[in-house]
């Protein structure tokens, strides 16, 4: 049986059986990342407005909105990176690993994370250097990715980013007693 270890923590989660998480609990991941993604993102600019920190002009707040959104999602899916899965993979207990089972190293959770994260990261690029060759290859970069996700509808269960990493989402278990209620 494999085990996840979490750095300083001791809380061992072996893999419950082989089994791959599925499409639609992978989705459910997603929407809560979606959400929390949304909180942080209103949270912000609540913020800058609370300390009367705003563009006057309406290019402006867009260049504004979409630089926040994009660093919001690359610093919150980070976490992928750093935690093999994301707030969402967490609370449903999904773990990234190798597809074999076994932990994956931390350049394949990189790739797989720079992947995913492509078009945000061209995101970031064109608000610094805006040329229409980086929106076009950000629109192709979107168009694959989506594409791409069809695949974890598969007996599988790994998307695109999955195969080109090597990892794939595991649904993990907790080891030990009871938590007493």
């Amino acid at each position: 049986m494999s085990v996840i270890s979490h750095g300083r923590h001791n809380t061992s989660l072996p893999l419950q059986s082989t089994v791959r998480a599925g499409f639609w609990i992978r989705a459910l991941a997603l929407g809560l990342d979606v959400l929390f993604i949304a909180l942080l993102y209103a949270a912000v600019f609540m913020a800058l407005a609370a300390a009367n920190v705003y563009p006057t002009s309406a290019a402006d707040v867009r260049w504004l909105a979409q630089m926040v959104f994009a660093c919001i999602i690359l610093t919150y899916t980070s976490l992928e990176v750093f935690c093999a899965a994301s707030l969402g993979k967490l609370i449903f207990r999904l773990r990234i690993r190798r597809q074999d089972g076994n932990p994956a190293e931390r350049w394949m959770l990189l790739l797989r994370w720079s992947t995913k994260q492509s078009p945000w990261i061209l995101t970031l690029v064109m608000g610094v250097l805006p040329h229409p060759v980086f929106g076009w290859l950000q629109g192709l970069l979107e168009m694959i990715l989506l594409c791409g996700t069809v695949p974890a509808l598969n007996e599988d269960h790994l998307a695109w980013h999955d195969e080109w990493a090597g990892t794939a989402v595991w649904k993990v278990g907790r080891t030990g007693p009871p938590i007493p209620v």
